[in-house]
């Protein structure tokens, strides 16, 4: 079988998958991406407000907080950001456990009262993640299980994921949909670079710093660093969502079809 060092040299015949023969053309048209007329009017259409959710998590053999169990997925941070009007600033909220209690309880009712109002909820590959994680935690607060379920199945038919992987693509983007590397390739820099922490490994690893620290100013500041990266997840949905509609509308872009 031949083999084949560039993408744009690959017959569009080998290709089955919609995405890879645009990713040849953009190769072979030297573009820097694709952005499908699709998913400006899907990102258009959303009502507000707009709810932009992710969780850190850590599943430990050896239990952390009372009442959990080994292996368990446990939430122990949250960033919200709230779009609630095109003429309004962006709100956020944020919680991080700290004490040896199970976060789940706590985590049910800030959530609750922070979506209270309908609207729909975006986190990025949220069928996953942010979903199963928000319908949990309705068993540790049962009075805001309708809220947690509304947020819970958002989370699922409004995912940025699967309309990005079929809608976008840019060069730079070396075939990751990955929320850094489509923020990075819109937004042309990696706003995760400064950080202390920059992935979510680094926030399981970093919390556990966390939790060992005695009080003192390098355990604010390792909480300061778990909270600036959680918040930049939620806030950069946001710049990429504005990123793609001002995409500019160039014919041999809305020429490549799939």
């Amino acid at each position: 079988m031949k083999t084949y060092r560039d993408l744009a040299d690959v017959p569009e015949a080998l290709l089955s998958d919609s995405m890879y023969r645009v990713m040849r053309r953009i190769a072979r048209l030297e573009m820097p991406g694709w952005v499908d007329p699709s998913l400006k009017k899907w990102l258009r259409d959303q009502p507000f407000p707009r709810y932009f959710l992710d969780y850190e998590f850590i599943s430990s053999p050896l239990p952390i907080w009372h009442g959990t169990k080994p292996g368990e997925r446990i939430p122990f941070q949250a960033s919200l950001h709230i779009w609630r009007s095109p003429k309004t600033q962006v709100e956020h909220h944020e919680f991080i456990a700290e004490s040896t209690n199970d976060p789940r309880p706590q985590l049910a009712q800030e959530i609750t009262r922070w979506m209270a109002e309908p609207g729909p909820v975006f986190a990025w590959a949220g069928k996953s993640t942010e979903a199963p994680i928000t319908e949990a935690l309705a068993e540790y607060f049962p009075e805001g299980s309708s809220v947690l379920k509304r947020v819970a199945d958002s989370c699922r038919t409004c995912d940025p994921l699967p309309a990005f992987r079929k809608f976008l693509y840019l060069q730079s983007m070396e075939g990751d949909w990955g929320l850094k590397s489509v923020s990075s390739a819109l937004l042309g820099e990696n706003r995760y670079a400064s950080l202390k922490i920059r992935n979510g490994v680094e926030a399981m690893r970093g919390y556990e710093r966390l939790l060992a620290l005695e009080p003192s100013a390098e355990r604010q500041q390792q909480k300061q660093a778990l909270l600036e990266y959680c918040s930049l997840d939620t806030l950069i949905m946001i710049d990429v969502w504005n990123a793609v509609l001002n995409f500019p509308e160039e014919e041999k872009v809305t020429t490549i079809t799939t």
